[in-house]
């Protein structure tokens, strides 16, 4: 049996979803380059949680899963690391004993003020390939891809 040819365009590096993914994949490498070797025990995973959770404090583990579109075992794993090194602290839930709630610790904070300079400097860096008008498009165009992207339902079908 002979498959259909499947035309494509332009070249495979040059495809906006392996642009994306590239763009990610080598920002989240050096920020986490640069933080380790400024000995700060924490990975891409970690610091989207830290962020979720100033920005929010005591979000449960199934809220910050679904934010970062991981798994609920996998945030658990997260978690578990950020608590044993005392980034993070989890108090039960006063109306609802079931659910633990997520807060960033002192030590949390501490990190997150040596983290964020590193990771606010790679960015930097990066962007210093557009002249700065076109930062604030750059910013607007993601916004509104996200926005996009958010509109598409999430099962099959819809």
């Amino acid at each position: 049996m002979r498959r259909p040819k499947v035309q494509i365009s332009e070249e495979p590096h040059e495809h906006e979803g392996y642009l994306i993914r590239e763009l990610y994949h080598l920002l989240k490498a050096r920020i986490e380059t640069r933080m380790r070797a400024a000995e700060i025990a924490i990975g891409f995973p970690q610091a989207q949680v830290l962020h979720e959770l100033l920005h929010e404090p005591g979000l449960s583990s199934a809220q910050l899963a679904r934010r970062s579109g991981t798994t609920a075992q996998s945030m658990s794993g997260v978690i578990a690391a950020l608590e044993q090194q005392g980034i993070i602290e989890r108090r039960l839930h006063p109306e609802n004993a079931r659910v633990m709630q997520c807060y960033v610790s002192e030590g949390g904070l501490d990190c997150v003020r040596r983290a964020r300079p590193i990771a606010d400097q790679v960015i930097e860096r990066m962007l210093e390939a557009l002249p700065l008008e076109e930062r604030a498009r750059f910013r607007a165009s993601l916004r509104q891809c996200i926005n996009a992207l958010e509109q598409i339902p999430l099962e099959q079908g819809d």
